[in-house]
């Protein structure tokens, strides 16, 4: 046994010899699974192996043999051979073919004649092929790479495959990872969502060494982060599974999908400051390695200079694409800390189903959705002023400045002099009014009397106030409260429901860090977040790692906002500071900065894309140098790229294009992620007259094309937008008792746990709750004006927590798979205010015209508190004891579909399209069913299996609830609990057609709380 290979495992474990015995044992079992002779020494040597530091990474094209070779002879220490972005589209397959005859042949083994032919006829560069065969000699009737040539013992050489949402990755693993997986430690996985495609890549893995007899587990997943939300994720990334070694920043694409400017890549150190420190805590908390991306500059000084700042991050790898990489940080090798290794606990994942992946690779399909470009409003908001609202000075002077955004301060406006002040406000809107500068209120809505006082103001002002700013957000809840006002507040003055964004300022360093991501995804109305931060956060220096203030802080925002797809707006900045701090923000993403009145069109010209001009005539010299720099950002390069995408068939290129930049040469792969960023870019400059006319007709119709081929059947067809891994969120409702009651009388549900305030308060809720059925009607009918192309074929839902009065319920929704004919199953959930799931679910849905939307107008809303008022609590004469065999196991009832109950149901829930009417009433109507047979019981569990005929006004009814024989009831607790009651449903109309089929399960309440 190697004694130097234990102390080695010893070390990698910071001296804990328990925990590196305890690896070694696990190894050695792992093994012995393969091959019943290894070893306890093969363990430690193999360990030993895995564990030593090796600081340089290189990465290259995966089809170009000099790169290889020149590589292997190099001082870098882990080899990339790159199958993705370095690969051009059209030569992804026969890249896979030359990628794995390379690696046989610099492994030591023999090729054949044809094979080396493929070789010279394919590999790159081209026109080499002379040089390549000067680089084997002849075994006969075979060929092999000279010995100095081929990759050394101690390096280890990886594959990058394409990203797993794209048709080529099914390809790269199955032609060639089972190849040459043997050869091979791993792979380095791009475009990394989050732990989900992590997770994934295990399981293929897995089934290829299941498949091919190797030891599981034993290739590594090395994860580049290129997105904002990988990096917000990373620690969770890394404890996916014990194969999962690093998270490396990838430097040039996360700018990318940031909206950073080239400069971010330049000076990173600075600009990525959170992505970086977040991966190297991230590691350290796992146990695994945190690395970094390129220096864009090719030369060996800047490469070093960036060296010595990664390391005093506690970074513990860096990349390299070109010689000179190497050298600059080989100059710095032995000084990169090593991952200290912990033993970490990691959930069973089972391996991929091996007869999909062969199939998805035949096929050219991708292995996971891909991602799909869905456009989010876009607002101009470079420069931003806040005022009083009673400091009508200032507010004149904000309205008639040129900043892009107004905020309205309007806390502490009620009183007896609020409605005074109210129409000087009016006025002065009036006479002021810029169409294209957007008006916002900031109210703290946890107030008391906060509600009250944005309805008077919304209902004032709603021709000209947008938006609703939040003060001191601290948590997601208060958006989420928030947003369930705003519903209300709309629907009683008759503005269309989402008409008022949301923002939201953070005061707090540990809020941006923590909380901004599930700030800015808490509702759909987020538009933007403030960075408003309590006292000067000073700039860090980029050798000292402990520090975190105003780089930090910005580029933690930038990422929670990029990976929300919302705005980021800068704090203020000291006059002396405005023009360096609205670059730097610019710079790194940010879309505007709070100003003064008096320095708004300043910041606007700084905040604009920059714009590259003309291209000059001559290739080289100053002005091409000038023109090229400013062309990566420029409005010019984002509307080419925008077309192309915009113009590719989306579905058989499955959300990724190629595209070679004319000036620059460069090849990337746009995905919907890039296109995004273009998108939004386009839109701004498009609102801020920052296109020529020219330019700007080349947009609003690349835009066109861009949404049209989104739509099912790409441009061939035209219908609603459903993607799998499409994610959509609904607009939040505030419960108020009125509410509960009018579906309680609407739907005949009159439980005494949603009416009875003293009954309910002694139940195990300890209050009123809602009906759980209202939740899911709720969400019915919010996800469905966001899909008013579809209606409701089949449902399961599960009540997982209570919904009081004064809850704020979000409907959440992720399309899980698109069936043949249109249909659609969705992954259903609801959260209330604190995040909590109330509800969770499933839901088929299937192509219906959607029609006009059926508005609800303020006196609608006050005629149904007017109907619900009478609505009385049920008290039944009997709980049932479903145990009892004496106890009815068939109910029946009928129902009247009366104009008022038709009439009811369309106010509650919408504005809603006429074909949602009827599934809402079904639904109703099943809560009647279920109520009426099973009166004092909890409902856990609602399905509909079947929605027939249609409900129309005048219907009668009739329904019938059936429940199993008593031996058929299961109990809680593993048989020793409360008895569970499944009540099979049926619902039919006057002319014996079916109307519903579903089932409810209820939890037998055996001792109800006396009234």
């Amino acid at each position: 046994m190697s004694e130097r290979a234990l102390s080695d495992v010893v070390t990698a474990f910071g001296g804990d010899t328990a925990q590196a015995e305890a690896e070694v044992a696990e190894r050695w079992e792992v093994l012995k699974r393969v091959n019943s002779a290894a070893t306890r020494d093969s363990a430690i040597q193999q360990l030993a192996w895995e564990y030593a530091p090796r600081p340089i990474q290189h990465v290259f094209p995966g089809d170009n043999w000099y790169f290889m070779i020149k590589a292997a002879q190099s001082q870098a220490h882990t080899l990339l051979l790159d199958l993705e972005d370095a690969v051009a589209t059209t030569r992804k397959d026969v890249a896979r073919t030359v990628l794995t005859l390379l690696v046989r042949a610099l492994r030591g083994h023999t090729l054949s004649e044809a094979e080396l032919e493929f070789l010279k006829a394919h590999a790159l560069p081209a026109g080499k092929a002379d040089q390549l065969t000067q680089q084997f000699i002849r075994e006969g009737a075979h060929f092999q790479v000279k010995p100095e040539c081929r990759f050394p013992p101690e390096q280890m050489i990886l594959v990058r495959p394409n990203n797993l949402r794209t048709k080529w990755a099914a390809g790269d693993y199955f032609q060639v990872i089972r190849e040459i997986g043997d050869l091979i430690a791993g792979i380095y996985l791009p475009k990394v969502e989050g732990p989900e495609d992590v997770r994934v890549a295990v399981q293929i893995l897995r089934a290829l060494q299941q498949e091919r007899g190797w030891v599981t587990g034993r290739h590594k997943i090395f994860v580049l982060t290129e997105l904002p939300g990988a990096v917000l994720t990373a620690e969770e990334i890394l404890k996916v599974a014990p194969e999962v070694e690093e998270a490396n920043l990838g430097v040039v694409d996360y700018t990318a999908a940031t909206g950073g400017r080239s400069v971010v890549q330049q000076e990173q150190y600075t600009y990525m400051r959170y992505p970086l420190l977040k991966l190297v805590e991230a590691a350290r908390a796992t146990g695994k390695a945190a690395g970094t991306g390129i220096t864009v500059k090719l030369n060996a000084d800047d490469t070093e200079v960036d060296t010595v700042r990664a390391i005093a991050l506690g970074i513990h790898r860096k990349w390299s694409v070109h010689p000179a990489h190497v050298e600059g940080i080989a100059r710095h090798a032995v000084e990169f800390p090593s991952p200290l290794r912990k033993r970490l606990s990691f959930p069973d994942i089972s391996p991929f189903d091996f007869a999909r992946l062969e199939r998805l690779a035949r096929e050219e399909q991708p292995i996971l959705p891909p991602l799909v470009f869905v456009p989010r409003p876009v607002t101009l908001c470079r420069s931003v002023v806040t005022v009083a609202g009673q400091d009508l000075d200032a507010l004149r002077a904000a309205f008639t400045s040129s900043a892009d955004m107004v905020i309205v301060d309007a806390d502490g406006r009620g009183g007896p002099h609020g409605q005074k002040a109210q129409r000087k406000l009016a006025e002065l809107l009036t006479k002021t009014e810029r169409p294209s500068q957007m008006v916002a209120m900031q109210m703290d809505l946890e107030r008391l009397e906060a509600p009250q006082q944005l309805q008077e103001l919304v209902q004032l002002l709603k021709d000209r106030v947008q938006a609703v700013i939040l003060p001191a957000v601290d948590h997601p809840r208060a958006v989420r409260h928030a947003a369930g006002l705003l519903t209300t507040v709309e629907r009683e003055v008759g503005l269309p429901i989402g008409s008022l964004a949301l923002g939201a300022r953070l005061t707090r360093p540990e809020t941006v860090e923590r909380e901004a991501y599930a700030i800015a995804t808490a509702s759909g109305r987020m538009m933007w977040i403030f960075l408003d931060l309590e006292g000067a956060q000073a700039k860090e220096e980029t050798s000292d790692p402990k520090t975190k203030g105003f780089y930090y802080y910005r580029s933690a925002l930038v990422a929670a906002t990029a990976a929300a797809d919302i705005d980021a707006v800068d704090s203020m900045s000291d006059a002396a500071q405005l023009e360096e701090e609205t670059l730097f923000s610019a710079n790194l993403g940010f879309h505007g900065k709070i100003v003064t009145p008096d320095q708004a069109a300043g910041v606007n010209a700084a905040m604009n894309p920059p714009r590259a001009g003309e291209r000059p005539t001559q290739p080289k010299g100053p002005a091409a140098e000038t023109f090229n720099a400013r062309w990566i950002n420029a409005v010019e390069r984002a509307l080419e790229i925008l077309e192309l995408y915009a113009t590719a068939d989306q579905e058989r290129n499955l959300g990724a294009v190629a595209y070679n930049d004319p000036v620059t040469g460069q090849a990337e792969l746009v995905d919907a992620a890039t296109a995004r960023i273009y998108y939004r870019q386009l839109e701004r400059a498009l609102k801020a007259a920052h296109l020529t006319p020219t330019e700007a007709e080349r947009y609003v119709v690349a835009r066109e094309r861009l949404l049209l081929a989104l739509r099912p059947g790409g441009m061939e067809q035209v219908g609603e937008a459903v993607f799998a891994g499409e994610k959509l969120q609904g607009n939040a409702v505030t419960v108020s008792p009125w509410m509960v009651q009018a579906f309680a009388k609407a739907s005949g549900d009159r439980n005494r746990y949603h009416l009875d305030q003293a009954y309910a308060k002694q139940s195990r809720f300890g209050g009123l709750v809602a009906h759980g059925l209202f939740t899911v009607c709720h969400i019915l009918a919010s996800l469905g004006r966001r899909l008013p192309a579809y209606t409701l074929d089949a449902l399961e839902a599960h009540f997982r927590a209570p919904v009081y009065f004064g809850d704020s319920i979000t409907p959440l929704a992720e399309v899980q798979e698109v069936l043949e004919g249109g249909r659609a199953v969705l992954r259903l959930r609801a959260v209330n205010q604190e995040g909590t799931v109330v509800c969770e679910g499933t839901a088929t849905l299937k192509l219906k015209k959607a029609g006009e939307l059926l508005p609800t107008p303020p006196a609608e809303l006050a005629w149904l508190r007017q109907w619900a008022q009478d609505v009385i609590p049920a008290v039944p004469a009997t709980v049932y004891d479903f145990t009892n065999p004496s106890t009815p196991r068939q109910q029946t009832f009928t129902k009247s579909i009366t104009p008022e109950l038709v009439r009811a149901t369309q106010v509650l829930f919408g504005p809603l399209y006429p074909h949602q009417v009827s599934p809402l009433l079904a639904v109703g109507t099943m809560a009647m069913a279920s109520a009426e047979s099973s009166p004092g019981h909890l409902l856990l569990t609602a399905r509909v299996s079947q929605l027939e005929a249609s409900i129309e006004t005048g219907d009668q009814l009739s329904l019938s609830a059936t429940a199993p024989p008593p031996d058929q009831i299961r109990r809680s607790q593993k048989g020793k609990g409360t008895p569970i009651v499944p009540l099979d449903i049926v619902v039919n109309n006057q002319r014996g057609r079916a109307v519903l089929q579903g089932q409810t399960v209820k939890l037998m309440e055996e001792q109800p709380p006396s009234s």
